[in-house]
């Protein structure tokens, strides 16, 4: 498993074994990983908050419903938009005086 999977640490390895029906612990994989001279899985990077969305961005979207109240009209506009966070492109799907009807 160690081998097939490089980036899997002592763990995951740990939790790969019992749908096979073997139940070790972690410290007894390592032990036997670092007798086949098997390196243990390359650290994981830590990512800020700031850095994990800068990468999500560009599948985020944003969504409001909000009112309008036209002084020419005098009526109340129903306004519904989409803010794309990636692009910060704004979509109006839909305004509309009667939210409500067909």
């Amino acid at each position: 498993m160690a081998r097939d999977n490089p980036g899997w640490g002592y763990k995951r390895i740990q939790g790969g074994l019992p749908g096979g029906g073997y139940r070790i612990s972690a410290s007894t994989v390592r032990r036997i990983l670092k007798r086949l001279r098997i390196p243990p899985a390359p650290p994981r990077s830590r990512s800020t908050w700031r850095q994990f969305l800068r990468t999500q961005a560009a599948t985020m979207l944003t969504y409001d419903f909000f009112t309008v109240d036209c002084a020419v009209t005098l009526r109340c506009l129903y306004v519904f938009f989409v803010l794309v966070a990636g692009t910060r492109h704004v979509h109006v799907p839909g305004v509309t005086a009667h939210p409500d009807g067909a």
